[in-house]
């Protein structure tokens, strides 16, 4: 994770604007149940048609507010991440070439052909899905429980065991998870060796 770290500081200012349009997306969203509680409150409760379509007219502008931050960010995301596989997979190659003959025996030709190709794609997938979705999580978390706890502190009791329990399921799964993984990896490199040795013995035929 320090290495990706390490790969994102030229990725500054499209970082800056992906947690920036993440912070705008998440307050736009938090705030659509508060107006369709005043729509209710307010609006169908007091009989107030025009009041219902004010509020209304509302929150289509923050929903669309919100759809075309999330496109910028989704634009932004895939931008840095294609750029962070491109990075990787240059200095990867490179530390390659330089590898002796006992290195190259050492790892395997299948293993780092599985490094360069599918494992730098999932970890470019994984900084897409972080940016997106990971990085917007926790700020939903956090204003959806400030604004839980100011409506009714005693209901939003249940939001924080729902959190536990989620919180529990998630590591059992990928506690889970990790071993299956690396077995696939495991698994991966033996069908890149395997096509190899096709695509070598089709020249001898």
């Amino acid at each position: 994770m320090r290495t990706i770290l390490k790969e994102m500081k030229p990725f500054g200012w499209t970082v800056l604007g992906i947690v920036i349009f993440t912070f705008c997306s998440v307050l736009a969203d938090l705030q659509l149940p508060n107006l369709l509680s005043n729509i209710i409150n307010k609006g169908i409760v007091e009989e107030n048609t025009a009041y219902i379509v004010e509020i209304g007219l509302l929150m289509i502008a923050f929903a669309l507010f919100s759809a075309i931050c999330n496109m910028f960010n989704g634009f932004l995301s895939s931008r840095m991440s294609t750029g962070i596989g491109r990075n990787l997979r240059r200095k990867v190659f490179i530390k390659v070439e330089s590898f002796s003959l006992h290195e190259f025996d050492q790892f395997g030709t299948a293993s780092l052909i599985t490094r360069t190709t599918n494992d730098i794609n999932q970890v470019q997938q994984f900084m897409m899905m972080f940016m997106r979705v990971v990085l917007q999580a926790p700020i939903m978390a956090v204003g959806g429980i400030i604004m839980a706890v100011s409506k009714n502190a005693g209901l939003s009791a249940i939001i924080f065991a729902s959190m536990a329990v989620l919180i529990t399921v998630v590591f059992l799964i990928a506690r889970r998870a990790m071993p299956l993984s690396q077995t696939m990896q495991k698994k991966l490199d033996n069908v890149n060796r395997v096509m190899r040795e096709k695509l070598t013995g089709i020249r001898v035929i």
